[in-house]
């Protein structure tokens, strides 16, 4: 090709800008706009800010972990029956006791599958579509613009009220015990800086997953260090962007993108592996097949830029994955 075509039809011409769509961040769920210096890229745009680009749902920062006494964990295990918990955190309380004196025990809490996993349980179970119908049931039926339509629904509030009256009570039942190992506090990312324009692919679910991945930092562990001796489990509930935010970027994630993108499959992915069970373990879980609707003002968020600047509380139902 002679130097007069190759200046004609460069290999590095980026696309059209007015191309190119608008797209949900994979942490929190927002719109990124097109952009011309992104433009050359925008394939591999995938997160707003170095913010969300640190937090991606399933990396280790976002974990809360501690250990604990024999008693305290037999003290959880004997109550738990006859407790109705306000979340289904102890499907997705991990325990190991491998490598620990005195029959102690470790204690991880993923706070990003937590939550989806409670917003999953409160449409299935406690709330109604915007058809009148159980969530379960639900295809999304209608506009239903009007207030009734959200009446019986659960918000994003409610999740976040069951969140911090279980964690209460985890932190109750299972404080720190003097067999942690104190860890140097991590460094929070910084917010509000530009998207992410380093990031070249997409992590996996199993990536997410994976405890040695060089992108996460350690989670919030026990020990006397941090914020006055906190627990780990509220230090974890207490970093940015706050146990609002994380909800309400949850919510936005099970409505606007894939399966694969959500915490919670990953967590399910590394419980299967964990077991041995294969990719979707024995049982199909409640969730599998479903997403979330959302809903603000008595109206349905149709659109990413619907969810970007949803104000106010938001409303949410189970209607099937397309």
């Amino acid at each position: 090709m002679t130097r007069s075509a190759t200046s004609q039809h460069p290999l590095t011409d980026p696309p059209d800008l007015a191309t190119l769509k608008p797209k949900p961040c994979l942490t929190c769920g927002r719109e990124i706009s097109p952009r011309a210096k992104w433009a050359k890229n925008w394939g591999s745009i995938r997160t707003c800010s170095d913010g969300c680009k640190a937090q991606r749902p399933g990396v280790r920062r976002n974990w809360a972990r501690w250990t604990t006494t024999a008693a305290e964990q037999a003290g959880l295990e004997e109550e738990s029956d006859a407790r109705r918990w306000a979340s289904p955190v102890l499907d997705v309380l991990r325990k190991r006791k491998e490598g620990l004196q005195e029959g102690g025990a470790e204690y991880t809490l993923d706070l990003d599958a937590w939550i989806e996993r409670t917003l999953f349980h409160f449409a299935l179970h406690e709330g109604t579509s915007s058809g009148g119908k159980k969530a379960s049931g639900a295809k999304g039926q209608g506009k239903g613009r009007g207030k009734t339509a959200t009446a019986n629904m659960p918000t994003c509030e409610d999740v976040q009220e069951a969140i911090e009256e279980d964690a209460k009570e985890l932190m109750a039942r299972l404080p720190v015990s003097s067999l942690a190992t104190q860890t140097q506090p991590q460094p929070q990312p910084q917010e509000g800086k530009d998207a992410e324009q380093e990031f070249q692919s997409t992590p996996s679910s199993s990536e997410l997953a994976d405890p040695q991945s060089e992108d996460d930092d350690n989670p919030a562990q026990s020990g006397p260090t941090g914020k006055g001796g906190a627990h780990p489990l509220q230090r974890a509930l207490d970093s940015n962007p706050g146990l609002r935010e994380r909800v309400r970027r949850a919510a936005r994630r099970l409505a606007m993108l894939q399966p694969e993108h959500w915490a919670l499959t990953a967590w399910t992915q590394a419980e299967a592996d964990e077991a041995r069970q294969g990719p979707k373990g024995e049982k199909q879980s409640e969730w599998e097949g479903s997403r979330l609707e959302l809903w603000n003002g008595g109206r349905r968020m149709e659109s990413v830029q619907d969810v970007s600047f949803a104000k106010g509380p938001i409303a949410f139902c189970a209607v099937p994955l397309e």
